[in-house]
């Protein structure tokens, strides 16, 4: 599987492809140190970044500059910027790229022009961007912990001008990739960029178009209320302890340590969610998932299903488990399906919480 993450400096681009390649076990490769690599040959040759003869020339890199932490800085940076516009350039680090995707078992890149040249076969494009302001708070965080003393303002500037010389060069633009999935960070930290990045990875592996999973935001808990109200009344009927959750979910489920997901469909908006309630130490209860009727056919349980028990993995879960009761057959087996199996312990220690539960359930992988 090739993952191709796009997107202008400064995005989160860099920190995604790495979390991506940890979290699936495969190689990454950021193209953009390639770039400043040359950039900082030429610089340090005395020579013109605008000068395409001077950027083929530094191709020539030794690997160890790669190693250089000078790379990182605002200044090389620029310097990258300017010699990735020659075509001569370009070429000349194309087949070490190329090779890099198309190696035995795939690979993550990251970079600008990964999705629409180097790797236009990936499996999974990404395009990660966010406002030239949020990035450049970010990069003069990055810089003022390295004990760099550099304005805001020029970081924003020089920002600017580099999106400016990537989306309008001739040769392989800045731009998202058809189908690629446009990820705007802008709002998002940096774990919840990473989890709406790793399920979209998951959509493609398991075969789920249209959908995508979304984290809880305050505007979405009136879905999170409403989903759920509809299919507990349908089956059961609603208890104290449901309409606690359901009311107050930011303070019953997030702010304790827990997490709520969404599912959205392409065209439908949303229709499913789900939730980890922490119950104690590494303790989670998968509970409150619901999917609409109009959602009917399109797996997004399983999707969803599959997505909140890999934010329980990723949270340090050592016990997630579930409480149901038997008419739920079709959620049952879906459970079964994915990892849960019936306890009897669960039941014991947790069981008391609902009056209709009398099937617990606890994850023990597949």
């Amino acid at each position: 599987m090739i993952i191709a993450v796009d997107g202008p400096t400064a995005s989160g681009k860099g920190t995604i492809a790495k979390a991506l390649a940890a979290h699936f076990g495969l190689p990454h490769l950021d193209t953009g140190l390639l770039y400043r690599a040359v950039g900082r040959q030429v610089q340090l040759a005395g020579g013109d970044p605008d000068n395409a003869q001077d950027g083929l020339a530094a191709c020539t890199f030794s690997d160890a500059l790669l190693d250089d932490e000078i790379l990182r800085s605002e200044e090389v940076g620029g310097f990258a910027s300017r010699v990735s516009v020659h075509p001569a350039v370009r070429q000349a680090l194309y087949d070490r790229q190329r090779a890099f995707a198309l190696q035995a078992g795939g690979a993550v890149l990251d970079g600008r022009d990964i999705g629409t040249v180097i790797a236009p076969e990936a499996e999974v494009k990404l395009f990660v961007t966010a406002s030239v302001a949020e990035r450049a708070r970010r990069r003069w965080l990055e810089m003022k912990g390295r004990g760099i003393a550099v304005a805001l303002a020029d970081i924003e500037r020089d920002i600017a001008a580099r999106d400016e010389r990537d989306t309008g060069r001739k040769d392989a633009p800045l731009m998202a990739a058809p189908g690629a999935l446009v990820i705007d960070t802008t709002f998002l930290g940096r774990e919840q960029a990473i989890e709406v990045a790793i399920e979209a990875v998951l959509t493609v592996q398991n075969g789920f178009p249209g959908l995508r999973i979304r984290p809880f935001e305050d505007s979405l808990a009136g879905d999170f209320h409403d989903i759920n109200a509809e299919w507990i009344e349908a089956m059961f009927r609603l208890e104290p302890t449901d309409r606690e959750v359901l009311e107050h979910p930011h303070e019953k489920i997030i702010a304790p340590g827990g997490e709520i997901l969404f599912v959205e469909a392409e065209g439908l908006g949303i229709v499913g969610t789900c939730a980890l309630q922490k119950t104690g130490p590494g303790a989670f209860e998968l509970t409150k998932m619901g999917v609409r009727e109009t959602a009917r056919g399109m797996k997004a349980g399983e999707f969803l299903l599959e997505a909140i028990i890999a934010r329980a993995k990723a949270m340090g879960a050592t016990k997630l488990y579930l409480l149901t009761n038997h008419i739920c057959a079709a959620a049952i087996h879906l459970y079964e399906k994915l990892g849960f199996a019936h306890d009897a312990g669960i039941m014991a220690e947790y069981g008391a919480r609902y009056e209709r539960c009398d099937v617990a359930m606890l994850y023990v992988g597949r």
